[in-house]
């Protein structure tokens, strides 16, 4: 019995012997992987440009974000602009922290499946002064995972779907939107430059405002700078080049001077371009937003309704 009981151990002792080894065998590979992947990491603060390639229907052109000391530009189709500083942010997150969950495939052959090829995925290059710091592809996503190649590694791997939003947005995406910045506690007088003589002053006096000897709504008046604080736009005019003076103006001005200018210039479809001195050189296109409406106001929207 005695007997009986030693051979059995001896058997199980085999068995997790033999299980150990295989273990190994197998597994070790999809972790020394994990482990070098982990080491693709990117030092951020080492990044000097950014190039994200996205082979889609829609979107063939590389767009390349280049970093000059604290300011970050992006690049495509021969325009160049100043980038988003949230959207960069994002990608610099996502390079220093690529966290990559599990290992799909190690067959070169499977990449088409996942969307990782050079000709269907998102290409990656990223560098610094020293040269090339990171190349990865990314797969389109599915569910809440999407797929990643390392450089010219077989493996693929799987990781979190925002990845993929992350590096896949368009061009105009990256670009700084920024439209208004205006510190309304500054403001001392708004001037509307309008045709024909129809443009009005708004002037703050002994800390009343005032329209001329006419006093306004001191409610509407800060209702209309609180719109002056801070203000985006998203559709950019690229190819527009001012024919001569704005059809409309307004600038705002404090006791060290102007502040802020907006121009605008009416199109023959009834649609705007307009600019500020936020970005003196980017026009944007108003074509169905309150812009015009919410800036260029008339003399009766800021006095007080009479009975």
């Amino acid at each position: 019995m005695k007997l009986s009981n030693t051979h059995i151990l001896v058997a199980v002792f085999i068995v997790l012997v033999a299980s150990f080894v295989l273990t190994k065998l197998f597994r070790s590979p999809a972790r020394s992987s994990n482990i070098q992947a982990a080491a693709l990491k990117v030092d951020t603060a080492a990044v000097t440009e950014i190039r994200i390639l996205r082979n889609s229907a829609t979107d063939t052109t590389e767009k390349v974000l280049t970093r000059n000391d604290r300011t970050w530009r992006v690049e495509q189709s021969g325009i160049n602009a100043a980038a988003d500083g949230y959207a960069v942010s994002t990608l610099l997150e996502s390079l220093a922290d690529l966290e990559f969950d599990r290992i799909v495939t190690r067959n070169k052959e499977k990449w088409e499946d996942y969307g990782v090829t050079d000709e269907s995925g998102i290409v990656v290059n990223v560098s610094g002064n020293s040269g090339k710091l990171a190349t990865f592809v990314i797969g389109a996503p599915r569910g809440g995972e999407a797929f990643v190649r390392t450089g010219e590694d077989d493996e693929v791997y799987t990781v979190s779907a925002s990845v993929h939003s992350t590096f896949g947005r368009d061009f105009n995406s990256f670009r700084n939107k920024s439209f208004l910045k205006v510190p309304k506690d500054l403001v001392l007088r708004l001037d509307f430059r309008y045709p024909a003589d129809s443009g009005f002053v708004l002037e703050r006096k002994d800390n009343k405002w005032m329209i001329q000897d006419t006093p306004a709504d001191s409610a509407k008046v800060e209702s209309f700078l609180n719109t002056l604080r801070s203000r985006n736009l998203n559709a950019f005019a690229d190819d527009f080049v001012p024919s001569g003076d704005p059809d409309l103006s307004l600038v705002v001005s404090g006791n060290s001077g102007d502040l802020e200018t907006v121009r605008a210039w009416r199109q023959p479809d009834a649609t705007w371009r307009l600019a500020s001195t936020v970005q003196p050189d980017v026009y944007f296109s108003d074509s169905g937003t309150r812009i015009i409406a919410d800036l260029f106001k008339k003399r009766e929207d800021f006095l007080a309704e009479t009975n």
